[in-house]
């Protein structure tokens, strides 16, 4: 028999089956049995909402969920761009993505795709939905001219001729001096502390008035805990600490100590909202009097007179308010309450007065900023930098200089120096960024082993621990997983490790981003200074050196650079090297210069190193 007459055969039985079954059929006992068909799915309907006109730069949310499906539930959203200039899709809510709106000069459509999935596999026809971006306004200029103001947000580094902030000196002869809004002298400000200074500068940046120098705490209250990270919790805050960060007399050496009542906190927001302190004072009960917590407002309620600060729930219903607005989301604040009100268990706070503080570091067109901070977001043209307890927008173009690195190294996180000038639309405009010189440990390359028991890695023979509350996982590869966590780290994934060293030698992860695989690996960290020979006869002499443990062979470097990446002679880098080395030694230290090593991991044990850069401590 042939196929055909074979197919024929199979549907003719068919056939003769289905038209005998018409109308049911009659059992044995003579009753009629109904034949009932399975219910056929009903595929989902896709919305992918309104669409929307908006301007560059403005961050943009698609909507799908007005997506339904009738007879079960959407267990996938699929976005794809299908017109316009690529933007990167944040999925995190998978009905509500989001993106930042390309920066154009001229006005133009953006057009995203959406498909839904039901829980029984069956997909949806697409919809679509078109995001109108507008024009940049007014692009802005190469050069915008002075207007003889300047600001700048840091911490003090000195105090003996006048106020150093961001390397720059201010002369404070004629300065008026503030804490958290109360007149104060220069006596009582302490290197460390994160402060705005309002004045005037020079073109050069070398003769520098300040007029106003002003400190806020960023946040004052009681420890609730200290983990085995060495993170700190107070008012619901994570504070990290490093080996930058001062610790007042008023502290004793540990402050796991049940006389201190209250914390008094330094410093500035970092991208995940924990606070990186640059001082810290500390209090008895004698002394406490309220406790503070400065920051944006999020998640106002204004049924329950509540709103929160990162995990802080502030409840305002009997607080003295002293704004020049109406309370609002995004709006930054200095949050005052009374000590004894604190709930612990579910960080609350009644507070006693609210100010608002988005005057501090408002400026004009063609005011001067010199600003240090931690990058929140990051788009092509524009930085969204937290300077002390504000957020602050910063533009960068083809005129933007950078040092310490380039523009590819920005990553949210970051700590960066931004100079520049406003522009008309309240951005301030970068004319130089400068990678901010820290004690961070950054490793890249593959992880040997993952400890899920307790959430500690190892990468060469480098132990990195994990924080549950602080360290932040990135996933950049072609697969990238929104809601990447440590469970989803596998050995011989190639990561970029960030983190702190404290002083024990033990690593704190920062960051753990997963990055698409590659040969190449790279070490920042401190030599070790009894691994340098610093004798020219001696064997091994610039033949190499050890750090974080990790043997790195220096014999084929093909370029030496200094701190601020120039390229050097080996003799020069070698220098350097050999001083500290021996400074150190005689010291009786056991970390020596900090120094970028990019090479090719041999084994667990050693890099093949092919360039080796000098950073600043």
């Amino acid at each position: 028999m042939s196929l055909i007459s074979k197919r024929f055969v199979i549907t003719y039985i068919v056939v003769l089956f289905f038209i005998s079954g018409c109308g049911g059929s009659e059992s044995s006992d003579g009753n009629s049995t109904e034949i009932i068909s399975p219910p056929t799915n009903v595929a989902p309907v896709s919305s992918a909402g309104d669409d929307q006109t908006v301007n560059s730069l403005e961050t943009v949310t698609l909507d799908g969920s007005a997506s339904s499906d009738s007879d079960g539930t959407i267990t996938s959203f699929q976005w794809s761009q299908i017109a316009g200039p690529d933007v990167s899709l944040n999925t995190t809510e998978p009905s509500k993505p989001t993106f930042i709106a390309p920066s154009l000069d001229e006005d133009q459509t953006l057009t995203f795709e959406l498909v839904v999935v039901d829980n029984d596999g069956s997909a949806s026809a697409s919809d679509t939905v078109s995001i109108n971006v507008l024009a940049k306004e007014v692009p802005p200029p190469s050069i915008i001219e002075r207007s003889g103001f300047a600001l700048a947000a840091g911490a003090i580094t000195g105090l003996e001729n006048g106020i150093l902030v961001n390397g720059v000196e201010y002369n404070t002869t004629i300065a008026s001096f503030y804490r958290n809004g109360e007149q104060s002298s220069i006596e009582q400000f302490k290197t460390g502390e994160y402060v705005i200074i309002k004045g005037s500068i020079d073109d050069n940046n070398t003769n520098a008035i300040a007029t106003t120098v002003e400190y806020m705490t960023i946040l004052e209250g009681p420890i609730s805990n200290i983990n085995e990270y060495g993170t700190i919790t107070v008012l619901g805050q994570s504070i990290l600490t490093d080996l930058n960060t001062l610790k007042d007399d008023s502290c004793p050496s540990s402050l796991d100590n049940q006389d201190i009542a209250s914390l008094t906190i330094s410093g500035s927001y970092s991208a995940t909202g924990v606070i990186t302190a640059t001082r810290i004072s500390c209090k008895t009960s004698d002394d406490v009097e309220f406790y503070l917590l400065s920051g944006h407002i999020q998640e106002l309620n204004e049924v329950n007179s509540t709103f929160k600060i990162n995990n802080l729930l502030i409840n305002y219903q009997q607080a003295t308010i002293n704004l020049d607005s109406t309370l609002r989301d995004g709006l930054p604040v200095e949050v005052k309450g009374d000590a004894t009100s604190f709930n612990e268990e579910i960080p609350t706070l009644t507070a006693t007065t609210i100010k608002n503080t988005d005057d501090i570091v408002k400026g004009s067109f063609g005011d001067h900023y010199e600003v240090t901070g931690f990058t929140k977001n990051i788009s092509i043209e524009q930085i969204e930098l937290f300077i002390g307890p504000f957020r602050q927008q910063i533009v960068i173009n083809e005129n933007t200089l950078f040092s310490g690195g380039a523009k590819e190294d920005l990553s949210i996180g970051a700590k960066l120096e931004v100079e520049g000038e406003m522009n008309n639309a309240g951005l301030i405009q970068a004319t130089n960024i400068i990678f901010k010189p820290s004690i961070d440990i950054v490793i890249k390359s593959k992880v040997n082993e993952v400890s899920t028991s307790n959430r500690v890695l190892k990468l060469f023979e480098i132990i990195v621990n994990t924080d549950p509350v602080t360290t932040q996982f990135i996933d950049t590869t072609s697969q990238a997983n929104a809601t990447f966590s440590f469970a989803d780290i596998k050995v011989n994934d190639t990561l970029e490790i960030r983190g702190k060293l404290k002083s024990g030698g033990e690593i704190i992860a920062s960051l753990v981003q997963r990055n698409i695989m590659t040969e190449q690996s790279s070490i920042r960290g401190f030599t070790d200074p009894t691994s340098v020979v610093t004798e020219a006869t001696a064997p091994g002499y610039r033949a190499g050196f050890t750090v974080l443990g990790v043997t790195i062979d220096a014999t084929n470097v093909e370029t030496f650079r200094d701190r601020n990446s120039n390229e050097i002679t080996a003799s020069e880098f070698w220098s350097v090297i050999e001083l500290e080395a021996a400074l150190a030694v005689a010291a009786g230290l056991d970390i020596g210069y900090l120094v970028e090593v990019k090479g090719s991991a041999l084994n667990n044990t050693t890099i093949i190193a092919n360039e080796l850069q000098l950073e600043a401590e």
